[in-house]
């Protein structure tokens, strides 16, 4: 998550790709409990002006859109 901010952009987007992996990877109830301050880093990374980081970071939010509860989804934004 702290990566996600790395001014760094090569650094940025491989940690979106690491959160998409995680949300790929790991059941649903071990992710739900952290699903709002992913959301919110990786929104944020979305509308970054780096083109390629903010595509990272959709494919990331819809990674985590598919792989969490829809109500936590919902509630965290």
């Amino acid at each position: 998550m702290k990566q996600t901010d790395n001014l760094r952009s090569q650094v940025s987007k491989n940690a979106c790709m690491a959160l998409q992996v995680l949300f790929q990877e790991l059941p649903t109830k071990d992710l739900d409990p952290s699903i709002d301050l992913v959301l919110g880093a990786l929104i944020k990374k979305a509308t970054d002006t780096n083109q390629f980081v903010s595509e990272q970071a959709e494919k990331a939010l819809i990674m985590v859109c598919h792989a969490c509860n829809e109500s936590k989804v919902f509630n965290a934004l």
